[in-house]
C-alpha cells in the first residue's frame, strides 16, 4: 500500500479511505463524505501518485487531466465517429499522456 505524507501541503496520499487518494476516487482528509469519483483524465495522468507531495508534479498533472477531460467531453458529443476521427483522437490522447510524463520528468530529475 502506497501512503505518503506530506506536512507542506497538508496532504495525505494513500490508497485507503483515511487519505485524499482512495482508488479511483478523491476526498478531503477529514471524511468519507466528499469523496468522488476521479475524472477520466485525473485516471490517465495518475494523479494520485506524487511521492515528493511536489506542488509542481501536481499541477502539471491537473492541466494534463485538464486536456484529457476536454478530449473525452468532445468524444462523448459527436453520435458518429470516423475512422479518421478515432485515429485523431486516440494519438491526441497518446501525446497527452506522453507530453504529461515527460514534464513531470523534466520537473523531478536530478542533475
Amino acid at each position: 500500500m502506497y501512503s505518503e505524507n506530506c506536512a507542506e501541503n497538508n496532504v495525505k496520499l494513500s490508497s485507503t479511505p483515511q487519505g485524499a487518494v482512495c482508488g479511483n476516487t478523491l476526498a478531503k482528509p477529514l471524511g468519507l463524505e466528499n469523496f468522488r469519483k476521479l475524472t477520466y483524465g485525473e485516471r490517465m495522468v495518475g494523479l494520485g501518485y506524487n511521492p515528493n507531495c511536489s506542488k509542481e508534479v501536481e499541477k502539471i498533472k491537473r492541466l494534463f487531466a485538464e486536456v484529457l477531460d476536454l478530449i473525452k467531453e468532445k468524444n462523448m458529443e459527436q453520435v458518429v465517429h470516423s475512422y479518421e476521427s478515432n485515429q485523431l483522437k486516440e494519438s491526441a490522447i497518446k501525446e497527452v499522456i506522453s507530453a504529461q510524463m515527460w514534464a513531470v520528468k523534466y520537473i523531478t530529475f536530478k542533475d
